[in-house]
């Protein structure tokens, strides 16, 4: 059993009230003092978070997962507790390599996101007990991924655009006009085959390209 915790403030973000609901009165057993709920991401962006010390993200529908997770591993400080269902080993290692401090199946007991909750306040990783045996088991195939005639600006507008940033977003962030953007935008689609923003970002995380 951890020990009892003292989070300034912690923040629970699923599209399902239900689960929010069941996350903070486990997250109050566990001593946590203050719990806030949002239903996306980009919600918990966009608010006043100086003060958060822990974020548990469950199932969003405004960006993937990955992307979720680097995108709260850029914000100093903050623990990531993310609540796994389904998923395969690969997908946890990715996960914790995205920034995640704890994955935790959506099923474990209120004593393993206590666990999480003291590894990620302390520095320290926490996988479930099921999920790390799974990683443990598991014979994973070697992956063959397709290639695709990127150029290095190219992949770094497309390694933004898995990240969720808008075109003026990455504009400013790789100091280019929006106008660029949208020419490299528009060589990426082509290259990669796709139409949508949501194809090319799926497309680029299966193949590894970010």
């Amino acid at each position: 059993m951890p020990k009892t915790l003292f989070v300034k403030h912690a923040v629970v973000i699923d599209s399902w009230g239900i689960v929010r609901l069941g996350v903070e009165s486990a997250l109050r057993k566990a001593g946590v003092a203050t719990v806030g709920s949002m239903s996306s991401v980009s919600a918990f962006l966009s608010s006043e978070h100086g003060q958060v010390d822990v974020v548990v993200i469950g199932q969003v529908a405004d960006m993937t997962m990955t992307a979720a997770v680097r995108r709260l591993s850029s914000i100093s400080d903050l623990g990531i507790i993310v609540l796994a269902s389904a998923v395969s080993p690969g997908a946890v290692m990715d996960i914790c390599a995205d920034g995640a401090n704890s994955v935790v199946a959506r099923d474990s007991a209120d004593t393993d996101l206590g666990v999480a909750i003291d590894a990620a306040l302390n520095g320290r990783r926490h996988v479930s007990p099921d999920l790390l045996d799974a990683m443990f088991n598991a014979k994973l195939a070697p992956v063959v991924r397709p290639k695709f005639d990127l150029t290095a600006r190219e992949r770094e507008v497309l390694t933004e655009l898995a990240a969720g940033r808008t075109n003026s977003e990455i504009s400013q962030r790789l100091l280019i006009g929006t106008e660029t953007v949208k020419s490299h935008l528009n060589n990426i689609y082509d290259k990669l085959d796709v139409r949508r923003r949501t194809h090319a970002v799926s497309l680029a995380l299966s193949a590894g390209l970010v």
